[in-house]
């Protein structure tokens, strides 16, 4: 599965955490709202996370927006990392004042090149959230 091997290509060089959530399907999305929302909340609120990283599409992130505030994010800043339909978490985030990168989610990096993820690290550690 795309996923776990690039959670494994993550782990080593990051030390990663993920709800078993993130392996839940309520049709085309990882989940219903309410426990994809309450999932990103507890990342964006934990001090241990310092970038959230999208798993593998982002389908339906406009739907959880309403439930993330703008001031929530800013008081927790973190780098956001991912593409697709992500992008409303882009936009929520340069709302509220931080970067974040239009970058390979989870599963794209496992199943890219090695090289890939090495451009990706340079990316990721380039980028800061506020």
């Amino acid at each position: 599965m795309e996923l776990i091997r690039g959670i494994q290509l993550l782990e080593t060089r990051y030390r990663v955490s993920y709800d078993e959530a993130v392996f839940a399907h309520d049709g085309y999305f990882a989940g219903d709202d309410q426990a994809r929302s309450a999932d990103l909340i507890r990342a964006i609120c934990d001090p241990d996370v310092r970038a959230i990283v999208g798993a593998r599409g982002g389908y339906g992130c406009t739907r959880i927006l309403p439930s993330i505030s703008r001031s929530l994010v800013s008081a927790h800043p973190k780098l956001l990392v991912g593409l697709s339909d992500l992008t409303a978490l882009h936009a929520l985030w340069r709302k509220a004042g931080l970067r974040s990168l239009h970058g390979q989610m989870v599963c794209a990096l496992g199943r890219n090149p090695k090289e890939e993820f090495t451009r990706w690290c340079s990316q990721v550690e380039g980028a800061h959230p506020a």
